[in-house]
């Protein structure tokens, strides 16, 4: 998968997602809206066959977007990973 940060300041980042659909950029914004240090995640699409999806993401003061980012996105795969081998050991 091929992203492109489009804007990134102290708090906020935008990022693209190259010739994603919906798919990614909405389940990451799910992830990220749970995590208290987020205060704003939303993604825009400005036309489906013209444009790629953007992500903006901006997080409270003294956090590092980036950081969070990456945090959040760790720990929902070690999650998704437990539940795959509990599901394989059923």
């Amino acid at each position: 998968m091929k992203t492109n940060i489009i804007e990134e300041n102290a708090n906020e980042m935008k990022i693209e997602f190259v010739d994603e659909d919906h798919t990614v950029p909405n389940l990451t914004k799910s992830i990220l809206v749970d995590d208290d240090r987020v205060e704003i995640t939303s993604y825009d699409i400005k036309h489906p066959d013209l444009s790629d999806p953007v992500l903006h993401v901006k997080v409270d003061e003294g956090s590092n977007p980036r950081e969070v980012i990456k945090e959040v996105l760790n720990s929902s795969l070690k999650n998704l990973k437990e539940l795959s081998k509990e599901i394989e050991d059923f």
